[in-house]
């Protein structure tokens, strides 16, 4: 499924809603398409849009959630950041991540040697523009990010951002910005491969038309090499 931003995935433990006509993505799942019984097979923050895989069943849940443990799983988030990303500057962001003494949700950039765990994220600039937003960001300079995190760290992507001197538009939690409407980070694309079905391998790509209207005078900076030109959609790795 496509799960809109701030929309959790389900209850939780508690099974407290957080207002009397709260809906989760498991609710959706249950009341539109009568799958009461999907297993979600990886995480998605409630700010974050994008795309959610759910099993229908145990061993499918078991197969998808062994091909994320073994990184075998490929994902893509589109970003919308302030401030213009040189191109090429933070092809790959490499910096361990850890909690924030004290808070069992914050995270920060944390040495291995004082617990941090490993955190790779590959970055593209797609796009330089201002931001079309209203209010008090209105006609910042903003980029358009390509993201592929190499590892799955809680926040990495918002963190990595943030550590770069670019945080993402519409995180409070990082950036201080209260004002935009949205977090604007997106679950653009997940693979998966080998899959114990038929066709062997998930490809999934969902578009997201925020980014695009809240990014004004958008100029091109590193597009991504067409299928012409060998492209397939994935950012390049270093040398190839």
């Amino acid at each position: 499924m496509v799960k809109p931003f701030d929309v959790r995935l389900d209850l939780g433990h508690d099974g407290v809603r957080n207002f009397a006509l709260e809906l989760t993505a498991a609710d959706w799942l249950a009341n539109g398409r009568g799958l009461a019984k999907l297993r979600f097979c990886h995480q998605l923050d409630a700010a974050t849009s994008g795309l959610l895989l759910a099993a229908k069943d145990k061993a499918a849940a078991a197969a998808a959630g062994r091909l994320f443990e073994l990184r075998r799983a490929r994902k893509q988030y589109l970003a919308l950041v302030f401030g213009h990303v040189p191109a090429g500057t933070h092809a790959l962001v490499d910096a361990p991540i850890g909690p924030v003494e004290g808070s069992a949700f914050l995270q920060a950039p944390l040495p291995l040697t004082e617990g941090g765990k490993a955190a790779q994220t590959a970055v593209r600039v797609l796009k330089h523009g201002t931001l079309a937003l209203r209010g008090l960001h209105h006609s910042k300079p903003a980029s358009l990010l390509l993201l592929e995190p190499k590892s799955g760290r809680r926040h990495q992507l918002r963190v990595h951002c943030q550590g770069i001197g670019h945080p993402i538009v519409g995180d409070g939690t990082y950036a201080k910005d209260w004002d935009s409407y949205r977090l604007f980070l997106h679950a653009r694309r997940l693979r998966l491969s080998p899959l114990p079905v038929a066709a062997g391998e998930l490809d999934a790509v969902a578009e997201c038309v925020d980014f695009d209207e809240a990014l004004d005078g958008a100029v091109d900076v590193e597009p991504l090499p067409t299928a012409a030109e060998g492209g397939d959609g994935w950012i390049p790795t270093p040398g190839s």
